[in-house]
């Protein structure tokens, strides 16, 4: 359910920017800074977002490795959707904590933090391509650095959580298990 959630969430925000992009006036909420960049980048994110919810519903792929390669993919779409915005200022690079914290709910602790250091790597790396190419923009190392700082906390925060669901549906199962032999048990009293 949470990778369905995902995807229905990745659908919605690839369509409100690429949608926001197209019909905004100047200038534009988002994009402004490289407009080709964010179309191009929006763009692609949406056919992404579309051919993972079919292939997640299709199931073609393991979820697991699914789930990996769709994380991956919305660290790289974000950061250059951030990077096409104007760098961190734009706010976008906010969805990296959305996107790492429910990813964090289904996968080890291993894999979350590992995702969480592609991120911030990627966060990192955009700050220091923006102040190598660009003299006017100036890198706010401080912001990517909270940022960053805020994604592994989801990821890792997210663990515990994890494991309480996993054992409440556990439980509940074990429940329904435990009902339907009941009401086995009644009809053949």
């Amino acid at each position: 359910r949470v990778l369905i959630t995902l995807s229905a969430f990745r659908l919605l925000i690839s369509t409100t920017l690429l949608l926001l992009f197209a019909v905004g006036s100047e200038p534009h909420f988002f994009g402004d800074a490289k407009p080709t960049l964010f179309a191009a980048s929006a763009a692609g994110y949406l056919v992404f977002a579309i051919l993972s919810a079919i292939s997640l519903r299709q199931q073609w792929v393991p979820r697991t490795v699914l789930a990996v390669t769709q994380l991956t993919a919305d660290i790289v779409a974000i950061v250059l959707l951030m990077h096409a915005s104007g760098s961190i200022a734009s706010g976008l690079g906010g969805l990296l904590v959305i996107f790492i914290g429910a990813g964090s709910l289904v996968m080890p602790i291993t894999v979350s933090a590992t995702l969480a250091a592609l991120a911030t790597f990627a966060i990192l790396g955009e700050q220091a391509y923006t102040q190598v190419t660009s003299v006017a923009a100036t890198a706010n190392y401080p912001a990517a650095g909270i940022l960053s700082g805020i994604i592994f906390a989801m990821a890792l925060a997210a663990q515990p959580l994890a494991r309480r669901i996993r054992t409440s549906e556990a439980l509940a199962r074990q429940f329904g298990v435990d009902l339907k032999n009941l009401s086995e048990l009644n009809e053949y009293i």
